[in-house]
């Protein structure tokens, strides 16, 4: 079993809440890219991937016709900011992670896994920013 397929084993551990909690299901074969899992429930999508670098990200959005791929780093910065800000300045592997992704998925993110996209006005007007300066 190679290190992408290990590190799967643990997305599923620790995203495990999604299916249980928010009725989302893994979905086989809308696959984002080879280093991710993607679930979806009726309204929303979360896509955990194995980021490129050290980090670990996590997308979201509706399934709409046009998926928003909206980070939890930017919906942290508006709902827990401090709490992000001291996450993002450890320095922990990857699998590490999981378990303060899951926390802040669920902490900031709940009415996203619910269907409740009242906030996205304001992460797409973050992501505008981002994309100014890039």
């Amino acid at each position: 079993m190679d290190a992408i397929e290990k590190f799967k084993i643990l997305i599923r551990q620790e995203f495990q809440f999604l299916c249980d909690d928010f009725e989302f299901k893994e979905e086989v074969l809308n696959t984002y890219s080879e280093y991710s899992i993607s679930y979806a429930n009726s309204t929303t999508r979360v896509i955990v991937e194995w980021g490129s670098r050290t980090n670990v990200r996590i997308a979201f959005g509706s399934l709409s016709y046009h998926f928003e791929e909206y980070d939890l780093g930017d919906l942290a910065t508006i709902d827990c900011p401090d709490a992000w800000d001291s996450f993002i300045r450890f320095d922990m592997a990857q699998n590490e992670q999981l378990s303060y992704l899951h926390s802040f998925l669920v902490t900031c993110g709940k009415d996203i896994l619910v269907g409740n996209f009242a906030i996205f006005p304001q992460l797409n007007e973050i992501c505008k920013k981002v994309n100014d300066i890039e």
